[in-house]
């Protein structure tokens, strides 16, 4: 799903310091200076960052943002990636979750880049992430694939990201990963992924899972 000139348009209404940068293999890149205001608990942020945003075609790829002020250090306990600066807002099912199967520009400005952001210069002045960290790495992704997918240890997140990433024909023999055992046809562990089939194609799940370290080989047809 491409950005539509609406969205845009929205986006830079609501943003007017970001501008339309030139268009890189099919990515619209957004950069400038990203004005914000968002309060939480009675604490209220007015702040401004340098950043860069590409929005590719959406469910397939995910928009990834940039901070080029040098604000925010390029170090992983600050949740940016260090080699390439890319912000780290949260795991690829949670992203999913806040923007929905049909991309809209100023949810992911709002619910995603705003609340990092928030955190970000909170975290400047009082040493802390005032929503709270998931660990870093694999660790990290794996506390909260739990929390979405609703099942607990690292065995049956993996099994349930399986399950998400074939057919449903193959996915209702396998046993359910909420270690019933049952199969997932026989279980109402079904409608949770019925519901989180909703995010999105199967290859996102695919990638998820063998980021993880998974294959799905025989399984993807």
């Amino acid at each position: 799903m491409r950005l539509t000139s609406v969205d845009l348009q929205v986006f830079l209404t609501a943003y007017p310091g970001m501008l339309l940068a030139p268009t890189m293999n099919g990515v619209i890149v957004l950069a400038g200076t990203f004005d914000f205001e968002a309060s939480w608990e009675g604490v209220v942020v007015k702040d401004s960052y340098d950043l860069r945003i590409e929005v590719g075609s959406y469910p397939e790829v995910l928009p990834v943002v940039f901070e080029n002020g040098g604000r925010i250090p390029r170090r992983i306990d600050e949740h940016v990636f260090e080699s390439s600066g890319r912000l780290c807002l949260g795991s690829e099912l949670r992203l999913r979750q806040i923007i929905g199967p049909n991309f809209n520009l100023m949810t992911f400005a709002d619910q995603c880049v705003v609340p990092f952001l928030y955190a970000a210069t909170r975290r400047a002045s009082e040493g802390r992430f005032v929503f709270g960290e998931l660990s870093h790495g694999h660790a990290g992704l794996f506390e909260d694939y739990q929390e979405i997918l609703g099942v607990r240890g690292e065995s049956a997140v993996r099994a349930a990201l399986r399950i998400l990433a074939v057919k449903r024909s193959t996915a209702d023999r396998h046993p359910c990963p909420c270690g019933c055992g049952k199969r997932l046809a026989q279980c109402g562990y079904r409608h949770r992924i019925e519901a989180l089939r909703q995010l999105g194609p199967r290859k996102i799940f695919q990638n998820v899972f063998e980021g993880l370290g998974g294959s799905v080989a025989g399984g993807k047809h």
